[in-house]
């Protein structure tokens, strides 16, 4: 099991690739889910150059 440095602010995640598929996938970090209150879903907005993660209602 993965473990993160207590008080770590920046994690990098790595993007599994299925090219037979044509789809990838990702493990977000426990400790960002947390910080986000453990939602179910989440939300990926493009404003410009900047990406926002937002939890929906």
């Amino acid at each position: 099991m993965v473990t993160w440095r207590k008080g770590a602010t920046e994690f990098t995640v790595s993007i599994i690739r299925n090219p037979q598929r044509h789809t990838n996938y990702s493990y977000i970090p426990k400790p960002v889910l947390e910080r986000l209150g453990n939602p179910d879903v989440l939300k990926f907005v493009f404003r410009g150059d900047d990406i926002l993660v937002v939890r929906p209602d």
